[in-house]
């Protein structure tokens, strides 16, 4: 370093000049000077990383099938359904795109991946291969956005990516696509197996910290068929509904999992998922019991009104989960009341009754905040009670560091919560609380589940409804 700084100023701008766009914000740290001769340079692929960025999905394949040193600009990629299936659709069958056609079929030759190679040519497709070759080609691509179909080249596609960033005498070059990836969004759509599979292989990805999997809508116990790695995954955000086998799955290869988020639901119509919370615990547990920071595994039961939901004691028999003492930091759990309930007694004509049970005696020493839904029970004043008992009798030697707690979807709070309740809480120093209504959009409920300004306003209070076109969709 001491001789590349010796350098003039305009040999080091040359040098800077070169410098790919995967490296050159490393290179740019490596000291002050060299920042600020590489300020230039950054701005400049700032502006072409943007101008990618607006291209739709043709327009930015028809680019880097041109220009394939322009794959290294974009950082994030987000490729929605509609556009891009009809844009392909047109691609197959008008005479103007025959040199795209072309230019795919020459880069599938090119590409390092061996899928692309296959030389029985009646399993192959311009659209089958277009996507991705692209999103194989992103070098420096840290954040991806899919809501997609998801063709069996991209899936083989992917596992071999995997399996290279596992074994260095790859023929896969260097660097690997997607060798820095951090954080997967996926949204699955038509045949939820292939999103479900493509999430379990970036989630395999070294550097993926942050897996978004929502849409979620499989009923069948999930097999996976490739061979599997630890994970690096930090946070997981899941929602809809799947077997809980699908879960474990995600689970069981991480080994410093901090967030962890499952928004069950059950409908009234059809088959719903069956959901295991207890087995899932115990899973989580196992791999993330001493670092697991915030947990939530909630039941949604949407537009299902009383017995007309029969799937409720169809698969959901048994929904408890289980002591959670030895997660050792865990602070917040977002979860409904049925998860410590023992319900009985139910049957096609009614709700049965419910007991709630050592829920104060679960819970870990280390939790702070407690967000509880009714989930497929209906908040009253004796459960109410049951629980202001537990906390009353047991919060100093139970969960000493507990400081909230509020009640979702309970619109009874103020009448169901007396006042002497209230101070009583007070008096253990806990915030007490309710939210009126809870968003189905899973993108608004982050800002519920985030809980980052609970002590920065005044806790017992109703928040407005949010996204209400949402939930009645």
């Amino acid at each position: 370093m001491a001789i590349l700084t010796s350098l003039p100023n305009e040999l080091l701008l040359s040098i800077i000049a070169d410098v790919s766009p995967l490296y050159i914000e490393s290179f740019a740290l490596s000291c002050k000077r060299i920042y600020y001769l590489c300020i230039d340079t950054i701005r400049e692929h700032d502006i072409v990383r943007s101008r990618l960025a607006e291209m739709q999905p043709l327009g930015l394949l028809r680019t880097l099938s041109l220009h394939s040193e322009l794959a290294l600009y974009p950082i994030s990629s987000k490729l929605t359904y509609t556009p891009f299936e009809m844009e392909f659709l047109q691609l197959d069958t008008s005479i103007n795109d025959a040199p795209l056609k072309s230019d795919i079929n020459a880069w599938a030759l090119q590409s390092p991946f061996t899928i692309f190679h296959e030389t029985d040519e009646r399993h192959k497709s311009v659209r089958d291969l277009a996507m991705p070759l692209m999103v194989t080609s992103l070098l420096n691509l840290r954040k991806i956005d899919w809501a997609i179909a998801y063709p069996r080249y991209l899936l083989e596609a992917v596992s071999q990516i995997v399996e290279a960033s596992r074994e260095p005498l790859s023929s896969v070059r260097q660097p690997l696509a997607f060798g820095r990836l951090n954080e997967v969004r996926i949204v699955t759509t038509c045949d939820c197996t292939y999103g479900m599979g493509l999430a379990v292989l970036l989630a395999m990805i070294p550097s993926v910290r942050k897996l978004k999997v929502l849409r979620i809508c499989n009923t069948n116990p999930f097999v996976c068929p490739y061979p599997r790695y630890d994970s690096g995954v930090t946070e997981m955000i899941l929602d809809e509904y799947a077997d809980s086998s699908y879960l474990v799955e995600l689970i069981k290869h991480t080994n410093r999992l901090q967030k962890f988020t499952y928004n069950h639901n059950i409908y009234g119509t059809g088959t719903s998922a069956k959901f295991e919370p207890r087995h899932v615990a115990e899973i989580l547990k196992q791999r993330a019991g001493h670092s697991l920071l915030y947990l939530n595994l909630s039941i949604d039961v949407p537009g299902c009104l009383g017995y007309l939901c029969r799937d409720r004691y169809r698969n959901h028999n048994d929904l408890s989960l289980g002591p959670l003492r030895s997660f050792s930091v865990l602070r917040t759990i977002v979860t409904c009341v049925d998860m410590f309930i023992k319900t009985r007694g139910l049957s096609e004509f009614g709700n049965g009754t419910g007991t709630v049970q050592r829920l104060v005696s679960w819970l870990p020493t280390s939790l702070e905040a407690l967000v509880l839904h009714q989930g497929l029970e209906e908040w009253d004043k004796d459960t109410l009670r049951m629980l202001f008992r537990g906390f009353r009798k047991n919060k100093q030697k139970r969960v000493p560091n507990l400081k909230l707690i509020d009640f979702v979807q309970c619109p009874s709070f103020e009448p169901l919560m007396s006042d002497n309740m209230k101070t009583a809480f007070q008096g253990m120093g806990v915030k007490v609380g309710y939210t009126l209504y809870w968003c189905r959009n899973p993108e608004c409920r982050q800002v519920f589940e985030q809980l980052e300004d609970w002590e920065g306003r005044p806790w017992v209070e109703a928040l407005e409804e949010c996204c209400q076109h949402e939930w009645l969709g």
